[in-house]
């Protein structure tokens, strides 16, 4: 995000998003970074949540939604089989944001 070589937290975090929302171009992907997706789902920036669903299993791991956050809160969208993984779609309700 804007050229930073670390994750923003905080305030910068949410100036940074918003300036991405701002900027021409489509939606905004996070892949890989476990601690800046529970940033911006615990500040409400998430719109919608993508999930892969891969037949392993792997026993342990950090969780994907951050501690506090409630899984009541998705609506499932869409859901897609793509040769064997399953890819979910989930609106976030912005009312309990």
């Amino acid at each position: 995000m804007g050229g930073h070589d670390r994750s923003p937290r905080g305030d910068e975090l949410e100036h940074e998003i918003h300036t991405l929302i701002e900027a021409p171009g489509k939606d905004i992907v996070l892949t890989g970074s476990i601690t800046l997706a529970h940033d911006l789902l615990g500040k409400g920036l998430v719109d919608d949540l993508r999930l892969f669903l891969y037949p392993v299993i792997l026993g342990q791991g950090r969780r994907l939604l951050p501690e506090g956050w409630s899984a009541p809160r998705l609506q499932l969208i869409e859901e897609v089989l793509v040769r064997d993984v399953m890819v979910m779609r989930y609106g976030i309700d912005s009312g309990h944001r």
